[in-house]
């Protein structure tokens, strides 16, 4: 593997949570990198690895998919508890070494890149990134791009999110299908999406995407 997507996170106000809540978010948390893994072309993607009590970490072998991920991880979790959420920092580069022992003991500029991305994220941001190989407008777009996602998924209601948590994979269903599997009308969800930023959601994963998958100074 020469270039993946590693995501590091930690889980947010974890102190107000009981070890039940936490595991319950856990739960969730590794339930929807395990879907992630499933998304067309993730490749050799590897679960999610529980660390330092309340943090995280995972790979996707498929870097394109990393804002996407990150989105669908954040929406899973305030769809499952409105007091669920994570900062996740994203690392996209090369990948040198994946440990039998693990993640933790794996190495690489993505590894690396999102290592310190997590630690100097500030303030109430919860996405970061850093691409290997990035130019610095690049970089400074790729910024942009996942601090205004963050702020949309920062005003997310339960609601909201469980509807975009299926609107936002990469085989999305119909919003008559997403109506019949978190029993709404149709109605409901085209509102839930379109006041949780769906729309301009999907076209920022659009343009994300076809970027990196055209190698275009991003990654």
């Amino acid at each position: 593997m020469t270039k993946a997507a590693v995501l590091t996170g930690d889980v947010v106000r974890s102190g107000k949570l009981s070890a039940a809540e936490l595991d319950r978010l856990f739960a969730e948390l590794a339930a929807g990198v395990a879907a992630v893994a499933t998304w067309p072309g993730a490749g050799a993607s590897i679960g999610l690895e529980r660390n330092r009590g309340d943090g995280w970490q995972a790979l996707i072998a498929a870097p394109k998919w990393a804002l996407r991920a990150c989105l669908v991880l954040r929406a899973r979790l305030i769809a499952k508890d409105a007091g669920f959420d994570t900062r996740i920092a994203v690392g996209i580069g090369s990948v040198a070494h994946v440990s039998p022992a693990g993640l933790h003991a794996s190495d690489g500029e993505a590894f690396r890149r999102s290592g310190r991305a997590l630690e100097a994220m500030k303030g109430p941001r919860n996405f970061a990134v850093d691409v290997e190989g990035a130019e610095t407008k690049a970089a400074s777009l790729t910024a942009a791009v996942f601090g205004l996602c963050d702020q949309i998924a920062g005003d997310w209601t339960p609601a909201q999110a469980e509807a975009l948590a299926l609107a936002l994979t990469p085989a999305a269903p119909t919003q008559d299908d997403i109506a019949a599997r978190i029993g709404a009308s149709q109605q409901a969800v085209q509102q839930r999406l379109s006041r949780g930023g769906g729309p301009a959601l999907a076209g920022a994963l659009s343009a994300f995407e076809a970027a990196v998958s055209a190698n275009v100074h991003i990654a």
